[in-house]
């Protein structure tokens, strides 16, 4: 195996745990190739000279949400050979779907799945495009999830799995009903570490900056975390400033920040380097109050907090959901408080703000503790290495 084919869709060429991997495999294969998909790429922006940049056209999905899975092998039909290597980044049933055909329509390929979502989660959130009803919801996504779970099951649909913790390599697991043995990995979608200048220093002043990162769109924790922060300047006359960085996907939600005098927008978010460009010498705290799980699927037990390994990176407190993923064991005691409500939320920001310079000095020390990018690096090749030697 001394070829690779990555495929990557819904990702463009930005995409750091894309690009780490392909990094990683420039290391180990003669020849890397990736495929993205032509809507979601960003023009003559290949990152990596050591790489063959290809792109799919037509691979909208049918009705928002049926994806199109034949234009992707009829496009790889035209170079892939037998005993290649295939390795697919995707949050869920799309490259479950890619793999299932790579594996009927081509000889001896074998598939390593990145798996970079919770299919639960994700076929819930795709149905709630099409209806708003939770009765049918939960209906039409429980049907889509037995039917899925029963078609993919009926064959071996990849030969290593990757994905961004233990708990979601597992859940992959049972939901398709493997039991045998296979080359896993647990990669949490972690940062690239940062130099900090003056790290220990303490605030300057005593304003109050809320930090959020990530993309403006509804029905994740930026809905309720604007409740809270409403409520602190109504019922309390709490003075804060509000700075998000990320892209804006919902304009009405965007607008309605805007009404707020708390907000201030800080632009795309490329890199943790813009977070700390952002913080100035206030009293910072990052935020992350989990995904509105509102059916009780397990996502805050599972996925990965990608924030709140750039808060610690760039070395601010964070208040962040309880229900995490064991997120206290990973960041440390006292780097942040976890709540469940908004008469917790408002008290762990008070207990921050008083005891800053202690919550910030504990941030500083744990962050040298946390598996960064490089961390993953050596692991995935080591990864890689393996699989390549257990197929051998």
């Amino acid at each position: 195996m001394n070829k690779i084919l990555v495929i990557a869709p819904a990702h463009d060429q930005l995409d750091k745990r894309v690009n780490s991997s392909l990094e990683v495999m420039s290391e180990l294969f003669s020849e890397v190739t990736i495929v993205y998909e032509t809507r979601f790429a960003l023009k003559e922006l290949n990152q990596l000279d050591s790489v063959k940049y290809l792109f799919v056209d037509h691979t909208e999905p049918r009705l928002k949400v049926l994806p199109k899975v034949k234009v992707y092998l009829d496009f790889i039909d035209g170079f892939i050979e037998d005993d290649s290597l295939v390795y697919i980044h995707e949050p869920g049933v799309v490259g479950l779907l890619i793999a299932k055909g790579i594996k009927y329509r081509f000889n001896n390929i074998k598939i390593i799945f990145d798996y970079h979502d919770y299919v639960p989660w994700e076929v819930f959130y795709q149905v709630g495009k099409l209806t708003k009803n939770v009765f049918f919801r939960r209906v039409i996504s429980r049907s889509i999830l037995g039917f899925l779970s029963n078609y993919l099951s009926k064959q071996n649909i990849f030969d290593g799995l990757v994905g961004i913790s233990k708990g979601q390599v597992k859940s992959l697991l049972k939901f398709l009903s493997r039991n045998e043995s296979l080359p896993t990995l647990d990669l949490p979608n972690t940062r690239i570490k940062i130099d900090i200048n003056n790290p220990c220093l303490t605030n300057q002043c005593d304003k109050v900056t809320l930090i959020w990162v990530g993309n403006i769109v509804d029905g994740r924790d930026l809905d309720d975390t604007i409740k809270y922060l409403d409520r602190l300047v109504k019922q309390y006359h709490m003075e804060f400033s509000f700075k998000i960085i990320g892209k804006v996907i919902s304009s009405k939600l965007f607008d309605e920040l805007k009404s707020k005098d708390y907000f201030i927008y800080c632009g795309e978010f490329k890199n943790d380097q813009d977070i700390l460009n952002n913080l100035g010498e206030d009293i910072n705290i990052g935020l992350f109050l989990g995904w509105k799980d509102e059916f009780n699927i397990g996502i805050n037990e599972i996925g990965s907090p990608n924030k709140v390994y750039s808060y610690i990176n760039v070395g601010i407190p964070v208040v962040y959901y309880h229900k995490l993923f064991d997120l206290k064991t990973i960041i440390g005691d006292n780097t942040g408080i976890g709540v469940s409500s908004f008469d917790q939320f408002k008290q762990a920001l008070n207990e921050i703000i008083y005891n800053y310079s202690s919550f910030k000095n504990e941030v500083i020390k744990q962050r040298e503790y946390l598996t960064w990018d490089n961390d993953n690096r050596i692991k995935l090749k080591k990864y890689l290495k393996n699989f390549i030697n257990f197929y051998s």
